[in-house]
């Protein structure tokens, strides 16, 4: 019967078994942490008292001399720092061996742009979006981050940059019409009224809501402007979205934030309600008078 390296005692082996050393998992791992690491040397660059593994202090213990590839690196110069071809003889014996046996050859990058040609760019360009497109991409990135948790700080900064990114985007035209344009957005009701009252009182208003006439001004998308010449526009407001009552109202979705909006960028604005139509009266005397003082 063998006895326990790490308790001394004799124990009995299992039938499974044809060796063993240690009676039990308590006595495995005790003798681990006594033998296997062994803080047998010091750093000769910042004279820490490091840990060797057993496997490297029986095999290579004259070999391993620092803690840490920083402290050799600290320790032993680079022989060829600071050196020049005119100051030491191994440096340009170096270089001349090194131009010989170049002689003749093309650098591998000649003619590239950084390290891939323009051509080589739009092929990986091309089937890079090619691949993200395929179900099998995305069934695959979907399991990869199943389960995965995002702790809070990640989330602020992650909701942060998006912001950022948001703001940014809703500033350039071109993304606003784009996503007008995927959006589906389509004249509603009230706008379709107001069209036609615009087409019989004041022609020089044309509708632009969905994006037709291509007209973004500050990041909005007015519903009508003046094609006239003037730097005039006019906003439908309905009255349950744009009332005070509505919390989630945003400064802009305001009649007064909307015409300072406008104003920033040079144009007069309107804001007419979408029940003024019941009195027609009242809002062609309010557009006469608009239409008057607009600017030019």
């Amino acid at each position: 019967m063998p006895e326990c390296l790490e308790c001394k005692k004799i124990f009995v082996l299992r039938a499974t078994h044809k060796a063993g050393k240690f009676c039990s998992l308590t006595c495995y791992h005790g003798y681990q942490k006594k033998y296997r690491y062994q803080p047998n040397k010091v750093c000769p660059n910042c004279g820490k008292t490091f840990i060797l593994k057993y496997s490297i202090a029986k095999t290579q213990a004259d070999r391993v001399r620092f803690c840490s590839r920083k402290c050799a690196v600290e320790a032993i110069p680079i022989w060829n720092k600071g050196l020049t071809k005119e100051t030491d003889e191994r440096v340009k014996l170096n270089g001349e061996l090194i131009g010989k046996s170049r002689k003749g050859q093309d650098s591998w990058n000649k003619g590239k742009t950084g390290i891939f040609s323009q051509e080589t760019l739009l092929k990986i360009g091309l089937g890079s979006k090619k691949w993200k497109r395929t179900p099998e991409y995305c069934k695959k990135i979907s399991e990869s981050n199943m389960g995965r948790e995002v702790t809070a700080k990640t989330k602020r900064l992650i909701g942060d940059k998006n912001k950022i990114a948001m703001v940014r985007n809703w500033k350039d035209p071109q993304y606003v019409l784009m996503q007008i344009q995927k959006r589906g957005v389509k004249p509603n009701k009230t706008e379709q009224r107001y069209m036609d009252y615009f087409d019989l009182n004041f022609p020089d208003f044309k509708y632009n809501g969905d994006g037709r006439l291509g007209v973004v001004l500050a990041g909005l998308v007015p519903d009508f402007v003046n094609v006239n010449g003037k730097k005039q526009v006019v906003e439908i407001f309905g009255e349950y979205f744009h009332s005070e009552k509505n919390k989630q109202l945003k400064w802009h979705q305001t009649e007064i934030g909307r015409i300072s909006r406008y104003k920033e960028v040079g144009f007069d604005c309107l804001v007419i309600w979408s029940l003024e139509i019941k009195k027609p009266e009242l809002l062609k005397e309010k557009m006469t008078m608009f239409n008057k003082v607009g600017s030019n």
